[in-house]
């Protein structure tokens, strides 16, 4: 499992510093944590609601990946491999 959650480390990040990218291009506010993207992007006009809350919850499991705390769901994780589609989709949004 160790290389499955290296891959969503790797993509969470990604959607978390391209949706922070974003926001800072259209003068949105400097979020503090992770977890104020995804609210900040619907704010701004960039997600609807429900990619918002994907967005956050995003960056709550991001926390346990990068500093491998035991309490790493796995269940989330391999639930997350059916929707890999779904980040993708989420990613394309962002970059508009």
């Amino acid at each position: 499992m160790d290389s499955a959650e290296r891959d969503f480390q790797v993509a969470i990040e990604a959607i978390l510093d391209v949706g922070s990218f974003i926001i800072a291009k259209k003068g949105g506010p400097v979020p503090s944590k992770y977890r104020e993207i995804g609210p900040l992007l619907v704010n701004m006009g960039v997600l609807d609601r429900a990619d918002g809350e994907m967005v956050s919850s995003l960056a709550g499991l991001r926390n346990p990946l990068v500093h491998s705390y035991s309490e790493v769901n796995h269940e989330i994780l391999l639930s997350l491999l059916g929707q890999v589609e779904e980040l993708e989709r989420i990613m394309s949004v962002i970059l508009g």
